[in-house]
């Protein structure tokens, strides 16, 4: 679930799927690990994988406060092109230059 407001919590992202009659085993919203503000997305997960289809289609384009809400099943997370942390053999600066290392 995405696009809601910055001031919402755990806990009001699950009463929203619990007021749509869903059993909800958790519902997490991301926080920025610097600032700790939302990111504006979290993760549902319900009891029953047979009621995802219709939370997707009863959240995907309500308006919750002042923001239309986008839902969509959880995908699996693709390996990123820079392969991702490093490894512990070669760091990269931000422009592709090798940084040295004191290991």
């Amino acid at each position: 679930v995405s696009d809601f407001e910055e001031s919402v919590g755990d806990d009001e992202l699950r009463a929203l799927l619990e007021g749509f009659g869903f059993s909800v085993r958790f519902a997490k919203v991301f926080r920025d690990r610097r600032t700790n503000r939302s990111r504006r997305f979290g993760m549902v997960m319900l009891y029953s994988p047979h009621e995802v289809p219709r939370a997707i289609e009863a959240v995907d384009g309500f308006v919750w406060g002042y923001c239309k809400l986008h839902a969509e099943k959880a995908k699996p997370r693709q390996p990123r092109k820079d392969g991702g942390a490093p490894t512990g053999k070669v760091f990269r600066s931000g422009y592709g230059k090798e940084l040295p290392q004191n290991v």
